[in-house]
């Protein structure tokens, strides 16, 4: 955390080692509670995205020209 006043009234730890404390009245709860996996087809008129390793978010049809995969985020 960074040295100064603090914004909130009390902390206490998070339980988590590198997050250390956070404010008394946060909810510390792990990734998977916060997001849901969204799978929907049958979008043709909508551009695919896809997050890389190496590239970071880029097109699906640009990943998929140099690649023997095929796209199949239109398939039923």
């Amino acid at each position: 955390m960074l040295a100064g006043p603090s914004p909130y009234a009390a902390y206490r730890p998070s339980g988590v080692p590198w997050l250390g404390e956070v404010p008394a009245h946060w909810t510390v709860m792990p990734n998977r509670a916060l997001f849901v996996h969204v799978n929907e087809r049958g979008h043709p008129d909508k551009q695919m995205l896809s997050v890389t390793i190496a590239h970071g978010v880029v097109r699906q049809r640009e990943l998929l020209d140099d690649s023997s995969k095929k796209d199949s985020s239109n398939e039923d």
